[in-house]
C-alpha cells in the first residue's frame, strides 16, 4: 500500500494504541502514524504549528479516536475540531470500547464519519483496521 498519507492516532491506553498501530501494519500501511494521547494533545497537533509533533502536511488524512478518556474526551475533540479555523475535512473513525448505545448517534451528530467497537482479539482488530484503510483510502 503506497498511500503517501498519516494517521492521527487519538487513544490514551498505550496497549490499544499498540493494538491499533500493529492491525494497521498487519494490512500494508507504512505510512507516519502520529499519536495524540488526549484529545488536547491531538488538538495541539493538529492546530499548533510549533508543536514537534505536527504532521508535515499539518493535517492526517484520517483520524481514529477513543472517545472515552480524561479531560475533555472525544466528545470534546470533536466539538473542538469544528471550532478550528480553518475545520479541517479529515474523516474521523471513532473506536470505543464504551457499551453506551448513546454514544453512536452522539458521535455522528458530532461529526464523526464511522464508528467501530474496538475488537477483542489480535485477529478482530487485524480485520477491523482492514476494512478501515479499505473504508477511507480505497474509494
Amino acid at each position: 500500500m503506497n498511500t503517501n498519507q498519516s494517521i492521527l492516532i487519538v487513544e490514551d491506553s498505550d496497549v490499544d494504541y499498540d493494538l491499533i498501530c500493529w492491525g494497521l501494519r498487519q494490512n500494508g500501511w507504512e505510512e507516519t502514524i502520529v499519536r495524540g494521547s488526549s484529545a488536547e494533545e491531538a488538538l495541539a497537533i493538529l492546530t499548533d504549528p510549533d508543536n514537534p509533533h505536527r504532521l508535515h502536511s499539518g493535517v492526517p488524512a484520517l483520524i481514529l479516536l477513543d472517545i472515552k478518556m480524561p479531560g475533555m474526551g472525544g466528545f470534546g475533540f470533536l466539538r473542538a475540531l469544528k471550532q478550528v479555523s480553518p475545520s479541517p475535512e479529515v474523516p474521523v473513525i471513532i473506536l470505543s470500547s464504551s457499551s453506551n448505545p448513546a454514544d453512536i448517534p452522539v458521535s455522528y451528530q458530532l461529526g464523526a464519519t464511522g464508528y467501530a467497537h474496538k475488537p477483542a482479539s489480535l485477529p478482530e482488530y487485524a480485520a477491523k483496521m482492514g476494512d478501515v484503510l479499505k473504508l477511507c483510502f480505497e474509494s
